[in-house]
């Protein structure tokens, strides 16, 4: 919500981040909108650009589906590989 963006915004310009770890993503998304591609798709912009335009690279860390076979055999996660609704769709622009 806009007031954790402003926390966000404060953070980052007082401790002049260049680099910002959100972790675990999922915590950071509104819990009611978990399976609606399109909001959480712009919850993750609003929390990228503003990162972005405060000079600073976000770093989205979160787990991956139970099912993911690269994450059962220790390779590379994919797009696909995301849990969440939006995440992948956001992240593949």
């Amino acid at each position: 919500d806009e007031g954790h963006l402003q926390i966000l915004k404060y953070e980052i310009q007082r401790t002049e981040s260049t680099v910002v770890f959100l972790d675990p993503m999922y915590q950071m998304l509104d819990g009611t909108t978990a399976a609606n591609n399109s909001l959480n798709g712009q919850q993750l912009k609003d929390i990228c650009t503003l990162c972005i335009e405060l000079g600073a690279t976000p770093i989205c860390v979160d787990h991956a589906k139970k099912s993911s076979e690269n994450a059962k055999i220790h390779e590379p996660l994919q797009l696909e590989d995301i849990s969440g609704a939006g995440k992948a769709e956001y992240f593949r622009q």
